[in-house]
């Protein structure tokens, strides 16, 4: 599989005439936005978009929505950026992916989505927002994926 390399935007300085909470705010994503790199994550050769799904399944299962962070420019945007670092994890071994019918719900009870389904279900926007009008997918981390972190 071709490692994909994908540029995430991130802000150097704010602005001067941001507010306070706008500030914070912006702050947090830039923090979701740049996880930590363990040594075993540059050794394991994660992508830019891997790194953003895995690290925050940390404590995981979380669902696809709360991948993302709030300065995305839209769900597309994510399903675009994170969707292949999605897939290439599964594949990989270090994430699993299940679908449920509401969220939060049992990781048992949901259904496994892989391969070319998980490709086209991740590709989605749909799958990256949280607007209650769909089936949930949610990540969770596998053992071999904690080995990475």
């Amino acid at each position: 599989m071709a490692n994909l390399m994908i540029q995430v935007p991130t802000v150097a300085e704010p602005p001067a005439n941001l507010s306070g909470s706008r500030l914070i705010q912006l702050r947090r994503a830039e923090r979701r936005t740049a996880p930590r790199r363990s040594p075993t994550a540059v050794d394991e050769g994660l992508d830019r978009a891997e790194e953003l799904v895995l690290c925050p399944l940390e404590d995981s299962p979380l669902p696809l929505w709360e991948l993302g962070w709030d300065e995305a420019e839209s769900a597309s945007w994510l399903a675009e950026i994170l969707g292949p670092g999605l897939v290439s994890l599964v594949a990989r071994g270090l994430v699993e992916v299940r679908r449920f019918d509401g969220w939060p719900a049992e990781w048992d009870h949901g259904t496994l989505v892989a391969g070319d389904e998980l490709l086209r279900e991740s590709g989605r926007a749909e799958a990256w927002r949280d607007d209650g009008g769909h089936r949930v997918l949610a990540a969770h981390i596998t053992r071999a994926g904690v080995r990475v972190l």
